[in-house]
């Protein structure tokens, strides 16, 4: 790495988290979140008492952490 180098995207990772008896997936979820919710702070997606709004559906927790589209659903 050179100082002109592009940082990578990452995920914050607490610190709590590396000793907190969670599974990995858990931890991860949590991470993902928290980086949803500065998402959603920086877009102003706040109420009135300044609680942060974060959309993330389920199915797109599935695509991001499999990378693969969840099954479809039989009718």
């Amino acid at each position: 790495m050179t100082t002109d180098t592009k940082p990578l995207p990452y995920l914050p990772y607490p610190r709590f988290l590396l000793g907190a008896d969670l599974t990995q997936t858990a931890k991860v979820l949590y991470a993902v979140l928290l980086d949803r919710s500065n998402l959603s702070r920086a877009n102003g997606w706040t109420d009135e008492d300044g609680n942060i709004f974060v959309v993330f559906p389920w199915a797109s927790w599935l695509i991001w952490w499999t990378k693969a589209p969840p099954p479809s659903r039989r009718r």
